[in-house]
């Protein structure tokens, strides 16, 4: 789903081909854009984010571009996907399922506490709003997958996201 600032105008309107997805594994394909209001629109994949042309799951690395952006630029990001994999180090390992299992029966309803151990979407793999068992079987079938390795190229020559509002490179990047 891509949400706006404010309503879209000309060509800054999204558009089956105006949006891309480019994949590190393989590139994602926008079959539709359903307008929902003014500034929403809901984006329908040819699969979902993280999944191979093959249909495995393994994660990958996506740089997203979408009309609309500053002074009638690309508005460009880039983010990774990979399913089971809590903790957010590349890979799924033993840590994410010890990450899933402290966050066991924690739920969106469940008061945060500010610890370790409080609900996060990360731990809820199968995104049910709940940590349980299922979620522990999601990142134990998917066991040392791991994002595909960033090409030097692609780092740079894609700005971040700080790069494109601020002008400037950060050590944060």
């Amino acid at each position: 789903m891509l949400r706006y600032e404010a309503p879209p105008t000309g060509s800054a309107i999204p558009s089956t081909g105006g949006v891309v997805l480019d994949g590190a594994r393989s590139d994602y394909t926008v079959g539709s854009v359903q307008k929902l209001d003014a500034r929403t629109f809901l984006l329908t994949l040819d699969r979902p984010l993280g999944t191979t042309a093959a249909g495995d799951v393994e994660g990958d690395q996506i740089r997203l571009a979408v009309p609309g952006g500053a002074a009638g630029a690309l508005y460009r990001l880039r983010f990774n996907v990979l399913p089971g994999d809590v903790t957010r180090s590349g890979a799924v390992l033993a840590d994410d399922f010890s990450d899933v299992k402290k966050r066991f029966f924690k739920s969106t309803n469940t008061p945060a506490t500010g610890g370790a151990s409080d609900y996060s979407p990360f731990a809820d793999v199968d995104a049910s709003g709940s940590v349980l068992a299922t979620d522990f079987s999601e990142v134990k079938k998917r066991f040392f997958d791991n994002l595909p390795p960033a090409s030097a190229s692609a780092l740079a020559t894609a700005p971040t996201v700080r790069q494109e509002l601020l002008g400037t490179p950060s050590l944060l990047d």
